[in-house]
């Protein structure tokens, strides 16, 4: 789905923005498709662990921190399941009921940006 969407608009297609980009798993797609100025943000110590790989690549940025209508800090809860895919700032509610087998056991505070006091082109 992602392919055909970048396939469609390629020629419109000036950098991806990939908010909550996890462990990064389609940044193989962005680069297979020749997309340049690629910036991840992911403010989750445990992704970023994985995140930092694409490193290596000089048009992909990699932001530490998560994007809000502020600049300062939040608790995140996180979840030990698939790399805290499931993490969030809302307090899990609905989430427990739906997929139970995703526990909520830790928080961790993280960073979060204004993205227009970023200056990213």
């Amino acid at each position: 789905m992602l392919e055909q969407i970048i396939n469609n608009n390629k020629e419109k297609i000036t950098g991806i923005t990939h908010v909550g980009a996890g462990i990064g798993q389609e940044v193989g797609i962005y680069l297979s498709n020749n997309i340049n100025n690629i910036n991840l943000f992911e403010p989750q110590r445990q992704a970023l662990l994985e995140l930092r790989q694409y490193n290596k690549y000089e048009n992909v940025n990699i932001y530490e921190f998560g994007l809000a209508n502020f600049d300062g800090d939040l608790e995140l809860h996180v979840t030990d399941h698939n790399f805290g895919a499931s993490s969030s700032i809302l307090k899990p509610k609905k989430h427990k009921q739906y997929f139970p087998e995703i526990e909520f056991k830790t928080k961790e505070t993280i960073k979060v940006r204004k993205y227009i006091s970023l200056d990213i082109k």
